[in-house]
Formats: structure tokens, C-alpha cells, sequence
């Protein structure tokens, strides 16, 4: 592209200015559009991307204030955990896992204000942060999708159960290393959408589909199969299915987008504009889990208490 620049300029010198003002009013004067169709309203415009726009001081606000919620309410989960064995003790036999989820969830809220500040003024805090944040993220997501689906099922006696949930733990961040290798190393810390990380990309969004859609479906199916067969004990559901719930609709709507990028599905602006609202209201909803799952978890534990302690003697 450079060549032709010069090239053209090298034309223009040769031309004297007279020349040139007599060739510009013969082309002026002689030249008309009347032949040719208007174009205006014909060619497409960009697509309007405007959530981030419209929603930018709200999603700060709410980012910093889910944060606090979450780091409070998963520090109260713990604790009660810890100070307060008399709920725990034999209505919650997986107190072990639900220690793990109110650690996770306690991570990933911390991260949350990172990221706040990443989106007001920019990623300041150097791009090995931005992949120790977006491990921290994601590996505390899967983390917590793989231990609700694995204490699900009832394991052998001769294999432990709390050491089956710390090696969902580490597979849950082992999963996360996707995440980490597109994380951009720019001016944000968000997913890259350079050519030779597509692979990676796609890895991390399967990841996602079949931690947030793909498994607690499959491990419904199964329940659903089980019970048919008289023997629905053997898959149980707790609270911390809800996480799925929170989940789910963005692990869709990642797949949907990342089709959209690909080119794989044919779709109109409008279509891209509504999927740009879903993608971002989706991944909203998802972040409130990191404080009303453990809050949701600290009230059942304490109804219970009171409910045993008024049927007591």
C-alpha cells in the first residue's frame, strides 16, 4: 500500500499547477452522477455494541458491591463452617465441599475489583496480573461446577471424599489454563481474538459450555434415568446446584457468540446487538452467585439449626 501512495504522488509533481486546475475543472464540469443509482441507505452500517456504553458507572457500582457481598458472605460461610459444628455436623454431611465453594466463591469475588478498575481506566496492573486474575476467575468457576457434580454421586468408601473434591478443585483450575493463554496482554484483560489463539479460544469456551450446560444436564438425565429405575438415591441435589443456574445462560450464549465470530451462523445486526446484551447481562447474572449461593447456604444452615433445636427435647 505504501508503493502506491508514492507512485501517485510521484504523478501529481510532474503536473503543472495550471495543468492541473484546467484538468480538475474539464473533469468537474463534464463529469455528472445523474446515471448512476444513489446508494444512500443501501450500504450497511456498523453494528452498535453500546452495553458497555449504556451500562459502564452501573457495571463498576455493581461490581465493587458484589464484591464486598461476596467476600463477607463467603468469610461468614467459613466461619460458621469452622466455629459452629453443631449445624454442620449431621445435616450437612459435605461440609468439606462447602468449605472449598466458600473459598472459591471468596476468590472470585476478590478479583471482581481488578476488574472494575480494568474497565474504568484501562488494565494498569501488567499483563502476568491479568493472567493470574483471569485464572483466578475461571479456575474458581469450574472448580465449584465439578465438586456440585461430583458430590452428586456417592463414591466408593475405600476412595475419601474429601480428597475426590480437592482433585476436582485443582482439575476445575487446570481447566482455566485456556483462559489464561488468550488473555490479552494489551490495554485490557479480557479475552484476545488474535488468529493463532483461535484454538485456544474455542478450548475455552467448550470448557465453559461443558461445565455451565453440558454436565448438569447430562447428570440430570442421569437422575432423571436412575429414578426411573427405582434408584434416584444415588444422584442427590443440593443447594449448590444453584450454581448452574447462575451459569448456564452464559456458557450458552459464549457458544452463540463464538459461532457469531466464526462466521458459522448467519445473523443480522440487530441479532448481534441483542446476543452483544445477552452475552453481558448472562455473564451479570452469573457473577451475583459469589454471594447468594454461600448466603443462600448460611440461611439454610441456620434454619435447620432452629428447626432441630425446636424439635428437641
Amino acid at each position: 500500500m505504501g508503493n502506491c501512495i508514492h507512485a501517485n504522488k510521484s504523478r501529481v509533481t510532474t503536473l503543472d499547477f495550471e495543468e492541473f486546475e484546467d484538468l480538475l475543472a474539464n473533469f468537474t464540469s463534464n463529469y455528472t452522477y445523474d446515471e448512476y443509482p444513489s446508494y444512500d441507505g443501501i450500504l450497511p452500517e456498523p453494528c452498535q455494541f453500546t452495553y458497555c456504553l449504556n451500562f459502564l458507572s452501573s457495571i463498576l457500582a455493581l461490581l465493587v458491591v458484589i464484591s464486598l457481598l461476596g467476600l463477607v458472605s463467603s468469610l461468614a460461610l467459613g466461619l460458621s463452617l469452622a466455629k459452629s459444628p453443631i449445624m454442620w455436623k449431621e445435616r450437612h454431611p459435605r461440609k468439606y465441599q462447602l468449605f472449598l465453594m466458600s473459598g472459591a466463591t471468596g476468590l472470585f469475588a476478590a478479583t471482581l475489583p481488578f476488574f472494575a478498575v480494568g474497565i474504568k481506566h484501562g488494565w494498569v496492573f501488567g499483563p502476568h496480573f491479568c493472567q493470574v486474575a483471569r485464572a483466578l476467575k475461571f479456575g474458581c468457576l469450574f472448580a465449584q461446577g465439578l465438586m456440585v457434580a461430583g458430590s452428586a454421586c456417592h463414591m466408593p468408601s475405600a476412595i475419601p471424599h474429601s480428597i475426590f473434591l480437592t482433585v476436582l478443585w485443582l482439575l476445575g483450575f487446570l481447566c482455566a489454563t485456556p483462559a489464561i493463554v488468550i488473555s490479552s496482554p494489551g490495554d485490557d484483560c479480557f479475552s484476545s481474538l488474535e488468529p493463532d489463539l483461535q484454538l485456544w479460544s474455542l478450548a475455552h469456551i467448550l470448557v465453559s459450555l461443558a461445565t455451565f450446560v453440558i454436565l448438569p444436564l447430562a447428570m440430570l438425565v442421569t437422575k432423571v434415568a436412575l429414578k426411573w429405575h427405582g434408584e434416584s438415591k444415588c444422584i442427590q441435589l443440593d443447594l449448590g446446584w444453584l450454581f448452574y443456574i447462575f451459569w448456564s445462560p452464559y456458557g450458552v450464549v459464549l457458544l452463540l457468540d463464538k459461532l457469531r465470530q466464526d462466521g458459522l451462523i448467519t445473523s443480522t445486526c440487530r441479532f448481534q446487538e441483542h446476543l452483544d446484551y445477552f452475552l453481558g447481562l448472562s455473564e451479570g447474572f452469573g457473577i451475583l452467585h459469589c454471594f447468594l449461593l454461600p448466603l443462600l447456604i448460611l440461611v439454610s444452615g441456620i434454619c435447620r439449626r432452629r428447626i432441630s433445636k425446636a424439635g428437641g427435647p
